[in-house]
């Protein structure tokens, strides 16, 4: 439990109508920090949802953790092995609905990514972050995440540039 604000617990195969919906609102709320749009996301068909929600529930490469209160999800962070650098995982699609932020959600979402990378014997959490995200960025500070000097234009908005971070967990 993270206070009185939500669990964080890996998400269910079945859930992938929610887990939808919560990436959608998540690409709406935030467009600028992700590397995918609204409009991209909204025309994957349901089979693409579905096969998310079962990887992030079932596999043993990738983990889909989600924030939930009051039986709905509020927040999710997705961590894959790197295939190539077989030491490293890395965060995508972190949200926290805005109703939630400040009240160690994101918090429980990074450490609940960074056990999971510890228990599977990995020796750092990578992510990148835009630098217009400014409480993103600090929320990864306050976890233990450095910038590692690396950067790359946003694919969808090149005028935005995103930041790596990582993070030693083994």
């Amino acid at each position: 439990m993270v206070g009185p604000a939500a669990s964080v617990r890996r998400i269910r195969a079945d859930e992938w109508p929610a887990f939808k919906e919560l990436r959608l609102r998540a690409l709406l709320d935030a467009p600028t920090a992700f590397g995918s749009t609204y409009d991209e996301q909204r025309a994957l068909a349901d089979d693409h949802w579905q096969r998310r929600a079962r990887e992030g529930a079932e596999s043993d490469d990738s983990v889909l953790f989600v924030a939930e209160r009051d039986g709905a999800l509020r927040g999710m962070a997705w961590a894959v092995a790197d295939a190539e650098r077989r030491d490293l995982a890395h965060l995508y699609g972190m949200f926290v609905d805005p109703a939630l932020r400040g009240r160690d959600v994101g918090r429980a979402l990074v450490e609940a990514v960074c056990g999971w990378a510890r228990s599977r014997g990995l020796r750092a959490v990578l992510l990148d972050v835009t630098d217009v995200n400014a409480p993103a960025i600090a929320l990864y500070e306050r976890c233990g995440f450095a910038r590692t000097g690396r950067t790359q234009p946003l694919p969808h908005t090149p005028s935005i540039t995103e930041i790596e971070m990582e993070r030693v967990v083994g």
